[in-house]
Parts: structure tokens; sequence; C-alpha cells
């Protein structure tokens, strides 16, 4: 269990950092088990940083179910049913009109399902805010490799829950690689989400040897911790 990251509590409401409820709660499901996504979250420099997980895939219960970030999906829910509900409904109000939202993280696919029986399937884009980097290619430079490697093990981690294949030693025999590389670069999909996706977005290498690589990131890897693996890869980057 992560240590430092804490589920949202009512008993903390009364906090200035609590007086804004997420709008989801109860509302949200996993896309790969159907899960009740709940409310965590990391610090950094003072900030919290939100997200709604699913219980199963945190506590490793054969979900895979990447963490979501809070700001992305209620802006995106708030903007599909903006005509009926207004610009800023309350979570009274998106109590009352929707009866479940499932999330699929390896699609980024959303099904916003009203209680009228009305339903609305739209995508989850990338996110494009300070942090995240764009997925923009430079004309001139390479791709880092650790970035190819982050979308590989994504890919992979979609294949085993979607078929065809069914387990990774399978998987790791039509791609000719050992099993012991295929748990390598699977175990990229234990990074906390905030570095997966600067990973993902790294920018060109325009010459030299990439700043990030997979023999640089083997202690993060193997650290439990989302908020330790931040701090890590802060160092590693900085």
């Amino acid at each position: 269990m992560n240590s430092k990251l804490e589920l949202g509590r009512a008993s903390q409401t009364g906090k200035k950092h609590q007086k804004q409820e997420a709008l989801l709660l109860n509302l949200i499901r996993c896309g790969e088990c159907g899960a009740v996504l709940v409310l965590t979250y990391t610090k950094r420099h003072g900030k919290r940083h939100h997200y709604y997980v699913c219980p199963k895939a945190r506590r490793r219960e054969g979900c895979k179910q990447p963490a979501l970030a809070r700001q992305d999906i209620e802006g995106l829910v708030i903007k599909q049913l903006e005509i009926a509900l207004g610009a800023q409904p309350s979570r009274i109000i998106l109590q009352q009109a929707v009866e479940q939202i499932v999330y699929n993280g390896s699609t980024r696919e959303v099904a916003i399902t009203q209680r009228d029986g009305s339903r609305i399937e739209c995508s989850l884009p990338i996110p494009n805010r300070r942090g995240v980097r764009s997925r923009a290619v430079s004309a001139d430079g390479r791709i880092p490799r650790i970035s190819r490697l982050m979308a590989l093990a994504i890919k992979m981690q979609k294949l085993i829950r979607e078929g065809p294949t069914s387990d990774y030693a399978e998987l790791a025999s039509l791609g000719s690689v050992s099993r012991a590389r295929m748990t390598q670069i699977m175990s990229l999909t234990n990074l906390a989400p905030e570095i997966q996706e600067k990973l993902l977005f790294l920018p060109n290498t325009i010459s030299g040897p990439d700043p990030i690589t997979e023999r640089g990131l083997s202690r993060i890897v193997q650290e439990i911790d989302w908020a330790a693996q931040i701090k890590l890869f802060r160092g590693l980057n900085g």
C-alpha cells in the first residue's frame, strides 16, 4: 500500500483544501472490473494532485486500470452535460442526472449513462497542461527509447486484458523475447501515472544519449510508493 496516498475523507471537508467535493464520487466505475473508483492524491511542492483510482488495481488484486486525474475526467463530464445541466453543475445535480460513468483506462473511452436512459460515449483527450508534454513530435531528433518502451508496455497490458494473448509468457513467445525481458518492460506500468505521462511525452533527443533511460528508472520502478517514485524521478530528471 502507498502510505502517502490517502483517500479523501468526509471528516476533512471542513479544511480549506477539501471545500470543493469531488463531483463524481460514487458515480464513476472502472471499465476493467466494474468497481467504483475512489479518490486519492499525491502531494508535490505542497500541492495535492487528485486521482480517481480503482481500489482493486490499487491493491493489485488483478485489475490494471491506471489512475485517472480528477481534473481531466470532471472537466470532460461537465463539458458533455453542459447543455442539459449548465456550465457548473453541483455534485447533487450530477447525482440526480447521472446513473453511472464508466472509464476504460486502456482506451481512454468514457461512457456516461443518464437516469433518463440516454447515453453519451466519448474519449478522454490526452491532457494538455503544465507538466504534461504534448504529443507533437519535432521534425528533428528521435523519440527517446524509454518513451517507446512505455508505450509498448501500455499496449501489451491492453493485449493481456483484451486478448488474443492470455498471459505474459504467451506474449513473450509471440514477441520473441524472454519472459525476464517481458517482466522488465511490463514493470514500467507500475510507475505513478504522473511519471508514465512524462515518459510518454518526453521531447525528442536531438543528439547524444537519451537523458532518461530504462536503467536510470530501475530504482524508481522498484519503489512501491507513488509519492516516493515522484520524488526520485524529480531527482533523476532535475
